[in-house]
C-alpha cells in the first residue's frame, strides 16, 4: 500500500519528490559528517599525548604511536634533545619554517615523597618551559602561583655562549662501574693549520687514572711542524696536587700550564711552556682559539659493555686562531690561522678509532668510530661509523659511512725502519634524499708504536691531507675541497719492531 502512494506520489508531484529526497539526502551527510568530527574530537580529548598549539610533534625515533596513545611515553625521552631543540629546531636553517618550538614532558612517571620515613608516591607529572609554551599557544590552565621561566629554564632554552661552551666542553668524573679503572683518561685537544698549510699545531691537556683515588696525574703534550718539516715533540708530567679542574667547566690548570674559556667574544685562552723530549729548546704557546658559530658536535658517550666507555664533543668544529709559538728566541705568528677543539673522556685499555677532521669550503666534516678491539681491516669493516656535516647555519646531514677504503701504497721512514702505510682514504654514506662521498689524499704521516690489547703491536698514524667532497646535501649539490687531519691505527707486520 505504502509503495502504491508512493509510485502516485511520484508521478503526480515529480519535482517536489526530486527536492524532498535531495534535501533528505544532505540533511543524512551533514549529520554523517558532524558525527565522524564529533568521534575525532572525543578521540584526541582522551589521547594522552595530545599537546595543543603546533603543528608537528617531534617523537623518538621508531616509536609505534599507538604506544604514546595508551601511555607508552612515560618511558620514552629523545637523545640529544636540548641539542635538537637549539640547533635543529631554533636553528637559523630552520628559522623561516619554525616560528616556534617548545621543549615538553607529559604524563612522565615520577615518584615523590615528603621526607624520608615515607615510601616514594608514584605519580605522573608534565614538565614544560614557560616562555616556549607561550609562543608556541600551548600554556596550561594555572590555578595558583605564576608562569615564568627559572633561571635553569632559561639557560636550556637560550644559555649565553659561555653558558653553552662550558656545558659542552666540562671535564666528568668516571662513572661508578669503571671507577678504580687505570686506563681513565680525558683531554682538551686542540690543532692549528698555519695558512701556508706547512706548519701545524697538536696539543693536548690529559687528565689520566683513577681520579678518584691517589695513583692519577697529567700531561700537558704537543707536537710541532716546524718551517723546516721536522716534527718535534714537547711535554710535561705532572702529579695531581699540581692539576685543578671542575666538572662544569672547560677550565684547567696544569702547573704552569692552563686552558681558559673567556666570553664577550667566546674564546680559550691557552698559555703553556713545554721542553722538548729529545732535547732543543722549550716551546713557548700563547693563544686564543675562538670558535665559530653553530659548527659543533654535541657531548655524546658510549657504553659497549660494563667496562667500556668512550665519551666525545667538539666545542669547535672550526675556529680562528691568534697568538705566538716560540722556540729558541724564535716567534712565529699565529694569525688567519685554522684552528679545531675537541674533548674525548673514557676508558682506553685496548681501544683504537678511525678519526678526520677537514675544512671542505664553507663545510666542516667530522667522521671516525671508536673500536674496542685492535686495529686491523676486519675491524674497520665491523663498526659503525659517523659522518657529520655543518657550515655557517649549523647541522647539514648526519650519516653512517659504510666502510672506511684505505688504497695505495707510500714509505714513511720511522726509528730508521721503511714502513708502508696508504696514500688514500675513501668512504661513501647516504641517508634519504642526502649522499656524500669523501675522498682523502693522506700526504704526511707521523708514526708512533702502540700496543693494544695483548700482543697486538699497531703503528698509530697521525696524518695531514686534503679531503675531496662530492654529493647533495639538502637539495644542494655539493663539490668542495679543503684540508684536514686524519688519524688510524696500522697492524704491525710480524717481525717489526
Amino acid at each position: 500500500m505504502i509503495g502504491r502512494l508512493v509510485i502516485r506520489h511520484l508521478a503526480l508531484h515529480p519535482i517536489r519528490s526530486l527536492v524532498f529526497v535531495g534535501g533528505y539526502a544532505a540533511g543524512v551527510a551533514v549529520m554523517l559528517a558532524l558525527l565522524s568530527i564529533g568521534e575525532v574530537m572525543v578521540e584526541q580529548s582522551r589521547d594522552e599525548e595530545w599537546l595543543g598549539g603546533g603543528d608537528i610533534t617531534v617523537v623518538p625515533a621508531g616509536v609505534d604511536l599507538e604506544t604514546l596513545r595508551t601511555g607508552g611515553a612515560v618511558f620514552f625521552g629523545i637523545e640529544q634533545a636540548r641539542f635538537i631543540a637549539r640547533s635543529i629546531l631554533g636553528g637559523p636553517r630552520l628559522a623561516e619554517g619554525v616560528q616556534a618550538w617548545a621543549p615538553w614532558l607529559d604524563n612522565r612517571a615520577v615518584y615523590l615523597r615528603r621526607d624520608s620515613t615515607q615510601s616514594p608516591v608514584a605519580v605522573r607529572a608534565n614538565g614544560l618551559i614557560p616562555t616556549a609554551a607561550i609562543a608556541l599557544a600551548a600554556t596550561p590552565e594555572i590555578t595558583a602561583g605564576n608562569f615564568r621561566n627559572s633561571a635553569s629554564d632559561r639557560r636550556w632554552l637560550d644559555p649565553t655562549p659561555l653558558e653553552l661552551y662550558s656545558e659542552l666542553d666540562r671535564f666528568h668524573l668516571p662513572p661508578e662501574r669503571v671507577r678504580g679503572d687505570s686506563t681513565w683518561a680525558e683531554w682538551h685537544y686542540f690543532n692549528l693549520l698555519w695558512p701556508d698549510q706547512q706548519r701545524w699545531l697538536y696539543l693536548s691537556f690529559i687528565l689520566g687514572g683513577d681520579l678518584l683515588g691517589k695513583r692519577w696525574g697529567g700531561l700537558v703534550l704537543a707536537s710541532y711542524r716546524a718551517p723546516d718539516g721536522k716534527h718535534l715533540s714537547f711535554a710535561d708530567t705532572l702529579g695531581a696536587d699540581e692539576i685543578r679542574f671542575t666538572t662544569d667547566a672547560a677550565d684547567v690548570s696544569f702547573g704552569p700550564h692552563s686552558v681558559r674559556l673567556r666570553d664577550d667574544p667566546i674564546r680559550y685562552e691557552i698559555d703553556t711552556r713545554l721542553t722538548a723530549l729529545k732535547g732543543g729548546d722549550p716551546l713557548d704557546i700563547e693563544l686564543e682559539v675562538r670558535p665559530l658559530p653553530n659548527r659543533y658536535f654535541p657531548p655524546a658517550q658510549l657504553t659497549a659493555s660494563d667496562s667500556f666507555v668512550s665519551g666525545y664533543v667538539v666545542p669547535a668544529l672550526r675556529a680562528t686562531a691568534a697568538g705566538q709559538v716560540c722556540q729558541g728566541g724564535r716567534c712565529f705568528p699565529v694569525e688567519e690561522t685554522i684552528a679545531y677543539h675537541d674533548h674525548n673522556w673514557g676508558t682506553w685499555g685496548g681501544v683504537a678509532w678511525d678519526w678526520g677532521i677537514a675544512h671542505a669550503g664553507d663545510y666542516d666534516v667530522l667522521y671516525g668510530g671508536v673500536h674496542g678491539a685492535a686495529a686491523g681491516e676486519a675491524r674497520r669493516r665491523g663498526a659503525r661509523l659517523l659522518g657529520y656535516v655543518v657550515d655557517s647555519l649549523g647541522v647539514a646531514a648526519v650519516l653512517e659511512p659504510r666502510e672506511l677504503v684505505y688504497s695505495g701504497a707510500q714509505t714513511v721512514v720511522h726509528d730508521g725502519e721503511a714502513v708502508e702505510v696508504p696514500e688514500q682514504l675513501t668512504w661513501t654514506a647516504a641517508k634519504g634524499a642526502d649522499s656524500l662521498t669523501a675522498k682523502i689524499e693522506l700526504r704526511r704521516i707521523v708514526l708512533s708504536n702502540l700496543t693494544l690489547g695483548g700482543d697486538a703491536g699497531v703503528y698509530f698514524a697521525q696524518m695531514q691531507g686534503s679531503m675531496n667532497l662530492t654529493g647533495r646535501i639538502g637539495g644542494q649539490d655539493i663539490q668542495a675541497e679543503g684540508p684536514g687531519f686524519f688519524e688510524t691505527y696500522l697492524l704491525r707486520e710480524k717481525g717489526e719492531p
